[in-house]
């Protein structure tokens, strides 16, 4: 993720996170004399990088924020994901393509904002679905098409039921395997989803007491948007399970009183950092791995009581 000519060396992932090199070689004293900012600059900008910021994943290198991956190509800021490839902020799925913000679901293409369902195409804000495509806001409904806000249906097409015969024979009709077919449809979807489809003001799920957007199951959030099981935060951007947190993005595994951070996993109790698994009383850090009390470090991996990448006591 960083260009050739870039001022610092950048390893691959089994090089950075080996015994090849040591973060405490670059160490050094804090001068008072001098800014914090500048002298956590010129560390930055000779420690090694991960090329890819990619933790516990097997047969994944070309994905990046991602956590325990598995067979999955091009997934961004993912996590537990197997076979999937080229989407964006998915968690938990198998054989999902091109989609983003799809959790537990299998066999998705092209979905935004779906929970919980199986072999779903081109749809948005699905919950519990099976074989739909081209809907809009459906929840526990199989076999849809073309459909919008509606719950617990199956057979159904234009938001018309029909007997499973009727509907085997008009989806033959749709040829959806035919590429042109497809763009037709995908425009017949997009003039339903905006004429007929009947939105929310906040798609929040039992949640209690939250502002922002694509909630669920949390309390006491103010502007948080596609936040999952959080509670008492503010500001956050794609968190899961976080507790009394502020200013968080893309963070999950249970983050708890942290703030500023961004690109982590299992966070506790720090402030203004970026990138790195499991560390706890961590300020000022950039790719730190399973530290605790540092300060002001990069590239550090399962060391407590630095500053400025120097071992204290």
């Amino acid at each position: 993720m960083y260009a050739p000519d870039t001022k610092f060396p950048v390893y691959k992932q089994e090089e950075w996170h080996g015994d090849s090199w040591e973060g405490l070689d670059y160490g050094r004293d804090y001068d008072f004399s001098r800014s914090f900012f500048e002298q956590w600059g010129e560390l930055r900008d000779q420690v090694s990088h991960w090329g890819v910021a990619i933790s516990n994943c097997e047969n994944s290198d070309f994905c990046n924020y991602c956590s325990d991956e598995k067979n999955c190509y091009l997934d961004i800021a993912a996590e537990a994901n197997e076979d999937c490839y080229f989407n964006l902020f998915v968690k938990t799925s198998t054989n999902c393509v091109d989609c983003t913000f799809v959790y537990d679901s299998e066999l998705c293409y092209e979905c935004i904002q779906c929970y919980n369902s199986y072999a779903c195409r081109n749809s948005m804000y699905l919950g519990n679905c099976t074989d739909c495509a081209f809907c809009f806001d459906l929840k526990g409904c199989k076999n849809c098409v073309l459909s919008v806000n509606l719950r617990n249906k199956e057979y159904c097409i234009l938001n018309e039921q029909h007997t499973k015969e009727e509907y085997e024979k008009k989806l033959a009709e749709l040829n959806l395997h035919s590429y042109a077919s497809l763009k037709n449809v995908e425009q017949i979807w997009k003039k339903i989803r905006i004429e007929k489809g009947v939105y929310r003001d906040m798609y929040n799920i039992n949640s209690e007491n939250c502002s922002g957007n694509n909630i669920k199951n949390s309390k006491n959030c103010t502007d948080c948007f596609n936040a999952t099981s959080c509670e008492d935060c503010t500001l956050l951007f794609d968190v899961l399970n976080a507790k009394d947190c502020h200013d968080m993005n893309y963070s999950l595994y249970d983050p708890e009183a942290s703030y500023e951070i961004i690109s982590t996993v299992g966070t506790k109790y720090c402030a203004f950092l970026m990138s790195g698994p499991y560390n706890s009383n961590c300020f000022y850090g950039q790719q730190l791995k399973s530290c605790k009390n540092c300060f002001g470090c990069h590239g550090l991996k399962n060391k407590e009581y630095c500053i400025l990448n120097k071992q204290y006591t």
